[in-house]
């Protein structure tokens, strides 16, 4: 019972975070008139931060089919009384995939904000 709501945790972390980003970058987008240099062309921008928040989207769905999806899992292996092996197993997956979707919000957050470097703000 401990490990499921350490693993709901960490799914709700990610998942704030992640939002976190997406409102960020909107809240950019919304205001891009009024933070951007005279030079600089809030189209090509705007598409800069929709790319960002298409790529912050992947990992969110991602996040929300795992958090939905962890407890059925939990239940059916208990239900079917899966032995030690397969629940460790289980356990090993989820770890592997929350690893992936944090080196994933990584790289996007790397790629994010590498491509704002080059754009001028007031």
């Amino acid at each position: 019972m401990k490990s499921h709501r350490a693993a709901q945790i960490v799914e709700l972390a990610l998942i704030v975070v992640t939002l976190g980003g997406i409102l960020v970058l909107i809240v950019i987008w919304m205001q891009l008139g009024s933070i951007l240099a005279h030079d600089e062309s809030p189209v090509l921008v705007g598409a800069r931060i929709l790319r960002g928040l298409v790529s912050l989207a992947v990992p969110l769905a991602i996040l929300i089919f795992l958090f939905r999806m962890r407890p059925k899992i939990d239940e059916l292996l208990s239900r079917q009384k899966a032995d030690q092996t397969t629940a460790d197993s289980a356990k090993r997956m989820w770890f592997i995939v929350i690893g992936m979707i944090v080196i994933l919000l990584l790289v996007d957050a790397n790629v994010i904000h590498g491509s704002f470097q080059d754009i001028r703000f007031k």
